[in-house]
C-alpha cells in the first residue's frame, strides 16, 4: 500500500495542481526485493481529457492497427485508431519473397486499402513508420493467397 501511495503522490506532484488532465493512470507494485510485480493501466478517476492514449510499446500500437481480410486474394484494408494517424510518417509494403519495397500512399486518414491482385501469392509485411521517439516502426503481416 505504501508503494501505491508513494507512486500516486509522485505522479500528482510531477503534474502539478494546474495541469491534472491525464486520462490514464499507471499503477506500479514492487516486491520486497524491489522487483516490479504489477504494472496496470486504469482510467483516470477525474474523468480525463481528450489527449492521446498512453502507448508504451509496439504491441500497444500494433493492437490498434487492423488488417482485413487477412489472408486475402485481392485487396487488404488497413485501419487504425485516429490517435495513431498523427504519428504515422509513411507506410510501406514489403514482399517477403522478393524483398521489394513499395510505398503506400494515404491521405492522413485512419484507413487505406492496398490492391494485391497483381502481386504474387506469399507473405507481405506492412511497415508503419512513426514519428515517435520510443517506437519508430510497427509491422503487420499480410498473407496473399
Amino acid at each position: 500500500m505504501k508503494n501505491k501511495t508513494t507512486t500516486l503522490f509522485l505522479v500528482m506532484s510531477l503534474l502539478g495542481s494546474a495541469s491534472i488532465c491525464a486520462q490514464t493512470v499507471i499503477e506500479f507494485s514492487y516486491d520486497p526485493a524491489g522487483n516490479q510485480t504489477l504494472r496496470d493501466k486504469k482510467e483516470d478517476p477525474l474523468g480525463g481529457g481528450d489527449g492521446p492514449p498512453i502507448i508504451d510499446s509496439p504491441s500497444d500500437i500494433a493492437e490498434r492497427i487492423f488488417a482485413f481480410p487477412n489472408p486475402t486474394a485481392s485487396k487488404v484494408t488497413l485501419s487504425w485508431d485516429a490517435g495513431i494517424t498523427k504519428q504515422i510518417t509513411k507506410i510501406e509494403l514489403i514482399s517477403m519473397m522478393t524483398s521489394q519495397t513499395q510505398p503506400v500512399s494515404w491521405r492522413f486518414t485512419n484507413s487505406v486499402s492496398i490492391e494485391l491482385y497483381s502481386k504474387p501469392s506469399g507473405l507481405y509485411l506492412v511497415v508503419f513508420h512513426l514519428n515517435n521517439q520510443q517506437i519508430q516502426k510497427v509491422q503487420k503481416k499480410i498473407i496473399r493467397m
